[in-house]
């Protein structure tokens, strides 16, 4: 029988090849569906703008970034690279944002802006009338457009402190929770350039409240993408996290709904939304959530063992709400 130097045959070379390579791609729901977005982005880019268009480059550049991250993951999972394939997405979904700033203009004119806001306009119209119009209409006091701009930016906090108490807590849960979080933005991303909408902002100008309004209003305009109207991902995210945290953090769930209450109320308050984004954000948040239910019964066998060793709870079974 041929034989290789090290004595095995050809013929199981040839069968743990396949084997091998399957065990190293194996990506995470959300890593699908952002690889999606790269490619469906970069594509239309070089469609558009040429393969050497910077921003085909960099969503080329990305897609390969995040399959490098989950194959060097993959190869030898452990507790740390578990971590940092969480963490270094985050990286890399905040590049995506940002690189769609200078990509969506490059992808479309300015009167596909016009008509998706008109068309987000009309659907609001459709489904609400005039009940939410004072949202966006109504003058209000300083103090209360700071009170709402505090709420707005209360998405930073819950974005980060969110995650972070699992990352600290529990890795099968801070991975669960990660798949979730970046399933809504991946699917977010998706709509941002299906619907490059400016939202009803550019339209109806910014709120002038106290010190603390205006520089949180000036906070967001300058980190924006300027075309991140629908799905409203603030909404999306912070439905998830507190679906998330009823499921496993009950106390923080009650801690927390208030506040973020008061978000949802300001994406629109602020002019930042209309009211269909929320819904927009309310449809990949639950689909985020079914995800992560799917996940956690198809890959309970996928156990990192390694050099760092688990952290509380990597073993355990997701916590029951009734012990939160």
């Amino acid at each position: 029988m041929d034989t290789n130097e090290g004595g095995q045959s050809r013929a199981a070379v040839a069968v743990s090849w396949p084997e091998s390579v399957s065990a190293l791609v194996k990506p995470w729901p959300h890593e699908v569906i952002f690889g999606a977005f790269f490619l469906m982005t970069w594509l239309r880019l070089v469609s558009s703008a040429g393969f050497f268009h910077p921003s085909s480059l960099t969503f080329l550049a990305l897609f390969m970034a995040g399959f490098g991250l989950m194959c060097w993951a993959q190869h030898r999972p452990s507790p740390l690279r578990w971590r940092v394939r969480v963490l270094c997405f985050a990286g890399i979904s905040t590049g995506a944002y940002l690189s769609l700033r200078e990509a969506i203009p490059a992808m479309h004119s300015h009167t596909v802006f016009e008509s998706a806001d008109g068309m987000l306009r009309s659907l609001d119209q459709a489904l609400i009338g005039d009940r939410l119009q004072f949202l966006f209409t109504a003058g209000g006091h300083p103090l209360l457009i700071d009170l709402f701009t505090g709420c707005y930016l209360f998405f930073f906090y819950y974005l980060v402190a969110g995650p972070a108490y699992y990352y600290l807590t529990n890795l099968n849960l801070f991975r669960k929770i990660g798949v979730g979080l970046f399933t809504v933005y991946g699917l977010g991303y998706i709509g941002y350039v299906l619907v490059p909408a400016v939202g009803p902002y550019d339209l109806l100008g910014a709120r002038e409240g106290g010190f603390f309004g205006v520089m949180g209003n000036t906070f967001v305009v300058n980190h924006t993408n300027g075309f991140d109207a629908f799905p409203s991902i603030h909404f999306g995210a912070t439905f998830f996290l507190l679906a998330f945290d009823w499921m496993h953090h009950r106390r923080r769930f009650w801690m927390l709904l208030l506040p973020t209450l008061g978000l949802w109320v300001a994406t629109m308050f602020l002019r930042y939304h209309y009211f269909v984004d929320l819904l927009g954000g309310l449809v990949v948040a639950l689909v985020a959530l079914w995800v992560i239910s799917q996940f956690s019964r198809g890959r309970t066998d996928e156990v990192p063992t390694g050099e760092d060793g688990l952290i509380p709870g990597a073993h355990d079974e997701d916590v029951p709400a009734a012990q939160s």
